[in-house]
């Protein structure tokens, strides 16, 4: 089966994976376009050197979601593949790697496996259903019962 493999750094936000990433992408990426076919971004700025690496489709960064859609693509150009790889540089600082390690494994490969597949489906039933308003008017008249029940106590 085959695998695929992504420079990828995700956060809470696309802004925020930016932000991680300013720390170590100019030296990082300018070093990988010497020595791997990754392109080489004439961009003055780290934010335009991020720009191109993203457009290139040489790295991922963003969010869960971006990575989830981006699986999604490849996915369907490929034909389908047995696993897609998080490949971490150090374009970020080591806790900000862990960060996007965590949120990959919440929300990009429970995406993939299934896992939350019974949840939306769950969530989906709540939505479309009235059983909120049978189980509040139960709720209330069980209480309204108690409190009648306690009155008659009381006298």
């Amino acid at each position: 089966m085959r695998r695929l493999s992504a420079i990828t750094h995700i956060a809470e936000t696309e802004e925020q994976a930016r932000r991680d990433c300013a720390h170590g992408f100019e030296e990082i990426w300018n070093y990988l376009a010497h020595v791997s076919p990754l392109p080489a971004s004439e961009k003055p700025d780290v934010e335009g050197m991020i720009d191109d690496a993203i457009a290139s489709g040489a790295v991922l960064i963003g969010t869960p979601d971006t990575a989830i859609e981006l699986i999604r693509k490849l996915a369907d150009q490929t034909g389908g593949f047995g696993s897609s790889v998080m490949t971490l540089t150090d374009f970020t600082t080591f806790d900000r790697q862990k960060r996007a390690v965590e949120l990959w494994a919440e929300y990009v490969i429970p995406e993939f496996r299934g896992q939350l597949q019974p949840v939306r489906e769950h969530n989906a039933w709540a939505r479309d259903n009235e059983w909120k308003t049978s189980t509040m008017a139960e709720i209330n008249a069980a209480s309204a019962k108690y409190a009648q029940q306690k009155q008659a106590q009381q006298k």
